[in-house]
């Protein structure tokens, strides 16, 4: 049994912590936020993110970081990477030698274009880091459906924490040693998702929209192998698994908003206003990190000029013809 401390109670935070508790560990999760914790201990549940999903009485909730830190062997990090440096910063000033970390958590950190694991070594004085990455909705997590996810370990103990703590007959993760490419892969694939609501919106073809996945896998494995990773880590879980989940679903935030861009461009700006839409984060963050290392990519720079510019979408078939 493991101590597995879960930070961030949003929907994917909650969804592991059902599955770390489900392999019979001990959890404790924490949220910053004072009225989201009483909402959890009040109702069971976060209705904001994750309505009719019941989290066990023995999951405990927590706002102090001390305590979950205190707490935990395993520490899964599920909080969007616009709050990773400051929370990583305050818990920097912990023991944290013997703990292992899981990071769930996907994206490119905006002021700088670092990834999670350069933000995690600049914290935390820590050997013991993971990272997981792959087709997943927190809906579906916590209704036992089958789903497979990449990771990428630092070493074998955490490798095998993380494995044991969470895989069963409906979860399991596929080990990669590309760090750079499973990383990439969990922050392009949002922001791809995006120009493949565009497309679905504007109503091509079911031709048309394979056509546009298979141009937008071999430009994410352009990008991998340009800034480090393996080409075949474009074709892994996280890689074309992810894309595929995250491109065609309507469940797909990403997805949703290029889908509305393309319908009601106002209706499309208030669902920004009111939802969290990582690949829109994302985009400016690999835009970044792309200038910075001199990489061209036609469709992140289409994509650019459709989103922050102001393009027309219908300007989406020049990456297609």
């Amino acid at each position: 049994m493991t101590k597995v401390g879960i930070l961030g109670t949003g929907a994917f935070g909650l969804a592991l912590a059902k599955l770390s508790y489900e392999n019979k560990n001990e959890v404790m999760a924490w949220t910053k936020f004072v009225d989201e914790k009483e909402l959890i201990l009040t109702t069971r549940e976060n209705s904001k993110v994750i309505p009719g999903v019941k989290i066990e009485e023995n999951i405990l909730i927590t706002n102090d970081l001390s305590e979950l830190l205190n707490f935990s062997d395993l520490i899964i990090v599920a909080i969007p990477v616009s709050f990773l440096e400051n929370t990583l910063k305050e818990i920097s000033n912990f023991d944290l030698s013997n703990k292992h970390f899981c990071f769930a958590s996907k994206g490119i950190l905006e002021n700088d274009n670092s990834l999670i694991h350069q933000i995690f070594n600049k914290y935390l004085n820590s050997n013991n880091f993971s990272i997981i990455s792959g087709p997943s909705f927190a809906s579906e997590l916590v209704t036992k459906t089958p789903i497979g996810l990449s990771i990428y370990a630092s070493n074998n103990d955490t490798y095998n924490i993380v494995y044991n703590s969470l895989c069963n007959n409906h979860f399991t993760l596929d080990r990669t040693n590309d760090l750079i490419g499973l990383e990439l892969n969990g922050s392009i694939k949002n922001v791809i998702a995006i120009a493949s609501g565009i497309i679905n919106g504007l109503d091509y073809s079911d031709s048309t929209k394979a056509l546009f996945l298979t141009r937008a896998i071999n430009d994410t494995k352009e990008i991998i192998m340009s800034l480090g990773g393996m080409e075949s880590t474009a074709y892994t879980l996280s890689g074309i698994g992810d894309m595929l989940l995250t491109c065609s679903s309507e469940k797909s935030r990403n997805f949703q908003f290029g889908y509305k861009l393309a319908k009601n461009k106002e209706e499309a700006l208030t669902y920004l206003e009111n939802t969290t839409v990582e690949g829109y984060h994302s985009l400016k963050s690999l835009i970044g990190l792309l200038k910075r290392n001199n990489i061209e990519n036609k469709l992140i720079s289409l994509i650019e000029n459709i989103v922050l510019k102001d393009e027309p979408v219908t300007n989406i078939i020049n990456y297609l013809i």
